[in-house]
């Protein structure tokens, strides 16, 4: 899997969001110790430190999400070329995706993944995943990985990526690494 390059640009940006943190810690006890300001003038320089402390997290943040999302793409364009190239299949995967788009429910997702599974309608069958991603659907990657091995591999990471920008707890656990208070 990919992921040992993707997570360590993740945490090469996490490091710097804390060496910002940890060197405004320093900066605001350097304003607090300076005698040479007034009060007010300690308060305009803390506050001007913190801000531009939080635009450099907010950046570093905005990478992160950035470097997510630009992986999940390759993977999905990777995945959307195995349906094929002629005009017929870029026709066909097109009125798959209408299709697909259409299904409101992970149980209705299955039961025409399963049909077009069955039937050989590769197009269907990679628009109904694309769309179980996009909606968070369970169970859609093992079926489709089943049916599709030459892809499967692709569609654990592409669903492993999907997590990484919505699961609660890896949005909460990004949000903490550039919070600064």
């Amino acid at each position: 899997m990919a992921f040992e390059f993707l997570r360590s640009e993740i945490e090469a940006l996490r490091k710097q969001a804390d060496d910002a943190r940890r060197g405004l810690e320093h900066t605001l006890r350097a304003i607090d110790g300076d005698e040479r300001l007034t009060p007010a003038a300690r308060e305009d320089d803390k506050r001007n430190a913190t801000a531009q402390t939080r635009e450099i997290c907010k950046s570093l943040l905005q990478q992160e999400k950035q470097l997510i999302a630009t992986r999940k793409d390759e993977l999905s364009r990777r995945l959307d070329s195995s349906t094929g190239t002629t005009s017929a299949d870029v026709i066909a995967f097109r009125d798959a995706q209408d299709r697909a788009d259409r299904i409101e429910d992970r149980e209705t997702a299955e039961r025409i993944l399963a049909r077009a599974i069955r039937s050989g309608d590769t197009s269907l069958s990679h628009a109904i995943f694309q769309k179980a991603l996009d909606s968070s659907w369970d169970g859609i990657v093992n079926q489709f990985s089943e049916a599709h091995p030459d892809s499967a591999q692709v569609a654990q990471d592409l669903s492993t990526l999907n997590a990484e920008l919505t699961d609660g707890q890896s949005v909460f656990a990004r949000t903490v690494a550039y919070m600064v208070s």
